[in-house]
């Protein structure tokens, strides 16, 4: 089984402990986000598109209106019913009667008209109010004066290029009857689609985005760029067939099509008067373009709190499992320096089993020894408890810490919520704003009602100045909101310091890990003398025959424990290994850090006697388990 190093866990921990809310976090912002926008701008543009398609509605119905009163005018019926009868060369006078009261007509009505016209019944044009610029022009082949003439209704046409003058025209027609009720001409007022671009075009989308208007054939009436109108047909249009069909329905929606490569959002209203269509539109990048921006904000901001996560983690996992491998290393060490005092032990007890009776005494000193070494290693153990408190503590630091990241995430879902609380405070501006053009919008109509007696544009005036105040006041929210929001920031940014001051505190713990287990480490150089000791005295039994057994028995059981303690070090070393470094090789650390092994072997008569610390009370077989010696036990070493 492949096991990962206690960096590499620390590591991947905390990068995953950062990544996973970062990413669900920015992920369900920018969807949300993106939601949210879509559904405001689908809104207005729908908005947008109602004003203005009841705007041209208004304008349609008035210049139908114009066209039946003068259609029913005394002069006009007098002169088209005498043309039908006498024809036009026997009924000058009247015509060029006719054709004054046309012009003075023309006069009245403004520069948003190309002029007005009467025909005959078989659509040739005898006066106009515009100088004969339209006499002799026939109009039999108009689909609206073959339906005028059918239905003997007043009739709107769509877009067509003005044969006096070959610009797009809006024509406008009503039947004229005798007064016995017989259909005797067609009188036609032809508007220019510039007097309603300046309607339509008005309206700003954003900064990219504009309105148009289509007639119920598809073809385009106005639009921001006057070479498309009347050369260009929605039906046409490979990528917008679809949306074109749902737009020539009749019914007002909303949409999204492709044109020249750029995904548009778009609603769509018909006018009902005439049946055109006001479709108002705006490229889809553009008002996503701050959802793209917290998007990318997010994805930075994320990177970056991960990179630095990431050094912080593997900064600490270095600090922390340097010390440990010096201390494995010490503990490795020590391990084969008691493997070889037990061999040394065992070449003493061959040479006791020759001696002679003054071997008792220099058993009794190698019993202190061992008591000496037994102390040492309760020593050792003692300290090794001590470390594994500090881990502990160490432990409870790192959980200090984790609670701190706690409190940012909520900090951080504040935030949130906060900047939800801007988003409905911008969007009760976005509709004011909308409300504050519709009543300009409604002035303007109400103006070219009036004409200069605009006595109810006061009113309008005054509604727009109070939504000017609503506006200013959800300003005023906005920023208030965005205070509290830069609060929450530096909240955030203080607890991050926090977490980095408890991180410093393990540092601290561990420090102190090294030096309780530096003490451990010279304490088992104080057993190495104690066993040099042992084997003097075992040398000095050479003398004592009569003991050589008994002695040699106990030297034998001394050395077996020594090697099952050595052998129990080297596996706890081995252990340690692969917690840490997740193997049980020696990783390059351990290795550099390993000073240098010396030989420890000596011969028996070599081995120093030392003095016994006090008289030992029996001199039966003791034996020692390993356990007593150093008293590691699996449950510690686990939270080591």
């Amino acid at each position: 089984m492949h096991h990962r190093s206690l960096a590499f866990k620390l590591v991947l921990g905390g990068i995953s402990i950062m990544a996973v809310p970062l990413a669900i976090v920015g992920t369900w912002s920018t969807i949300r986000s993106s939601r949210t926008v879509q559904e405001i701008t689908s809104n207005s543009l729908l908005n947008v598109a109602k004003s203005l398609a009841g705007t041209v509605d208004v304008l349609f119905v008035e210049e139908l209106k114009m066209a039946e009163e003068l259609s029913v005018g005394n002069t006009t019926i007098a002169t088209a019913t005498k043309v039908a009868e006498v024809g036009t060369e026997n009924a000058k006078t009247e015509i060029d009667h006719l054709d004054t009261k046309l012009a003075n007509a023309m006069k009245q009505i403004g520069k948003g008209y190309e002029g007005i016209f009467v025909s005959d019944v078989q659509g040739q044009i005898y006066s106009d109010g515009v100088q004969g610029g339209y006499k002799g022009i026939s109009i039999q082949d108009r689909d609206y004066f073959k339906k005028a003439v059918q239905t003997g209704k007043p009739v709107i046409a769509n877009a067509v290029k003005s044969k006096k003058s070959g610009k797009p025209v809006v024509p406008i027609v009503a039947p004229i009857f005798s007064p016995k009720g017989k259909l005797v001409g067609i009188l036609g007022l032809i508007v220019k689609t510039d007097f309603l671009a300046e309607h339509v075009l008005s309206v700003k989308i954003g900064k990219t985005g504009y309105a148009y208007l289509v007639d119920n054939t598809g073809a385009m009436v106005v639009h921001p760029d006057e070479k498309q109108v009347l050369e260009m047909n929605i039906l046409k249009i490979s990528e917008m067939k679809d949306i074109a069909e749902k737009m020539l329905s009749g019914k007002s929606g909303l949409g999204e099509y492709t044109f020249k490569g750029i995904p548009k959002q778009t609603s769509y209203t018909p006018v009902p008067s005439c049946g055109f269509v006001v479709v108002t539109t705006i490229p889809v990048d553009e008002f996503l373009a701050d959802v793209h921006s917290l998007r990318n904000a997010i994805v930075i901001t994320s990177l970056i709190c991960i990179l630095v996560a990431a050094a912080g983690v593997f900064w600490f996992s270095r600090s922390l499992t340097r010390p440990i491998y010096r201390i494995i290393s010490s503990l490795d060490d020590g391990a084969e320096q008691v493997s070889s005092a037990a061999s040394q032990v065992s070449e003493a007890s061959q040479t006791l089993a020759e001696g002679s009776s003054e071997q008792a005494a220099a058993i009794e000193e190698t019993s202190s020894s061992l008591e000496e070494m037994a102390a040492m290693t309760k020593q050792n153990a003692s300290n090794s408890g001590q470390a594994n408190a500090m881990m502990v503590e160490a432990t409870r630091v790192i959980a200090s810490a984790g609670e701190t990241m706690n409190r940012l995430i909520l900090a951080m879902k504040e935030m949130t919520a906060a900047s939800e609380e801007t988003s409905k405070i911008i969007k009760t501006i976005d509709e004011i704003a909308f409300q504050t053009n519709l009543l300009a919008l409604n002035a303007a109509v109400e103006a070219a009602r009036a004409g200069e007696a605009g006595a109810g544009f006061a009113v309008v005036a005054d509604e727009v100045r109070n939504l000017a105040r609503r506006a200013a006041e959800a300003a005023r929210q906005t920023s208030n909101l965005i205070e509290d929001t830069i609060k929450k920031v530096n909240e955030g940014s203080h607890l991050v310091n926090k977490t980095s001051t408890e991180f410093s505190q393990v540092s601290d713990s561990t420090r102190k890990v090294g030096e309780l287990l530096s003490e451990i480490s010279t304490a088992s150089s104080e057993q190495a003398e104690g066993i040099q000791q042992l084997t003097s005295a075992v040398a000095q039994m050479d003398q004592v025959t009569q003991q050589n057994a008994a002695n040699a028995e106990e030297s034998a059981s001394a050395a077996e424990e020594l090697n099952a303690q050595a052998a129990e070090m080297k596996h706890m070393v081995e252990e340690i290994l692969t917690i840490i470094a997740g193997s049980k090789n020696k990783p390059a650390a351990i290795q550099v850090a390993s000073p240098p092994k010396k030989s420890v072997k000596r011969s028996a008569s070599q081995l120093p006697v030392r003095k016994p610390m006090h008289a030992v009370a029996s001199k039966g077989k003791t034996e020692v388990s390993p356990e007593k010696l150093i008293p590691f036990d699996e449950d510690e070493l686990k939270s080591f």
